[in-house]
């Protein structure tokens, strides 16, 4: 099979699940890609009618609503120019305008997976969940002082994280650590370094979770986050891959308990670390082209 996947895949120093797709497509189909923050249109649209698939995500990198629609009018070029069959692997929640780009882009494409299966299973359209994966290659990671806390939240400050995080300091003061994003080698350092990685609330719900579940058990990090049930459909164990909790109450004494138990937190981050081989890109890639066959 050749494919052509157009995605974002040179967005350097962070390394992108993008990458690691692409590095799956490669062990099981003859690929080419483009990047989309920079690409020859009519090239692209010469290389995908060559090929038997052209796979993309649709995420549109664009730093403001006007140049947001611009790139969509793109897309929809593309597509309708396109004659293999396409396929769309949306790795975002789909809510506010992304739902907008969504409508506008499902008419012009063969097959859609989506890693948002809230929204999926509330469409009666044709489309299919597919969630995000670890790292096909596990990253280990170095101790670092620097690091060290008894419990780390990393990402973006947005929505009711502020709320979330400034709950953990209330609880346990200087323990906890804020981390702005960090990827790769950075981010296993943290995962090495720190008792507890804490997964906030926003923007998660029971079925759309992001790929830092399976990238800190990936690198070998204790998780923490709020009881998420599509995570039990993935296989996905409560007290042998992880630990959940459903209140703030809960929360504060599952923490206290951790803590306390070092040799229970390096049990089942080993367990988290060890299922998780069976959730890489690797699989995900096979998935989507089972489905499409």
């Amino acid at each position: 099979m050749k494919i052509l996947y157009w995605a974002n895949v040179n967005d350097t120093p962070r390394p992108t699940q993008d990458a690691e797709i692409l590095k799956a497509l490669k062990e099981v189909a003859d690929v080419s890609f483009f990047d989309i923050k920079s690409f020859d249109i009519k090239e692209l649209i010469e290389k995908a009618n060559e090929s038997d698939l052209f796979l993309f995500h649709a995420q549109v990198p664009a730093v403001d609503d006007i140049t947001s629609m611009l790139m969509v009018e793109r897309i929809e070029t593309i597509l309708k120019s396109v004659t293999c069959k396409k396929a769309m692997w949306f790795m975002d929640k789909v809510w506010l305008g992304k739902g907008m780009v969504i409508e506008r882009l499902l008419p012009h494409i063969n097959y859609a997976f989506f890693s948002d299966e809230t929204w999926v299973r509330r469409m009666n359209e044709d489309v299919l969940p597919l969630h995000p994966a670890a790292p096909i290659e596990q990253i280990k990671g170095a101790y670092n002082p620097k690091l060290a806390c008894d419990i780390a939240m990393v990402g973006g400050m947005y929505g009711t994280r502020p709320k979330e995080y400034e709950f953990l300091k209330d609880a346990f003061g200087e323990g906890v650590k804020f981390f702005d994003n960090k990827f790769g080698t950075d981010l296993a350092d943290v995962c090495a370094s720190a008792k507890i990685m804490f997964i906030p609330q926003f923007p998660f719900d029971n079925f759309f979770w992001s790929e830092r579940m399976y990238s800190y058990l990936s690198m070998g990090g204790l998780v923490v986050q709020q009881r998420t049930y599509g995570l039990k459909e993935e296989g996905f164990l409560d007290g042998e891959h992880y630990f959940e909790y459903e209140k703030e109450q809960d929360l504060v004494a599952l923490l206290n308990s951790l803590l306390d138990s070092e040799e229970i937190r390096k049990q089942v981050a080993k367990n988290g670390q060890e299922f998780v081989k069976k959730h890489t890109y690797t699989q995900r890639v096979q998935e989507l082209l089972s489905k499409i066959k």
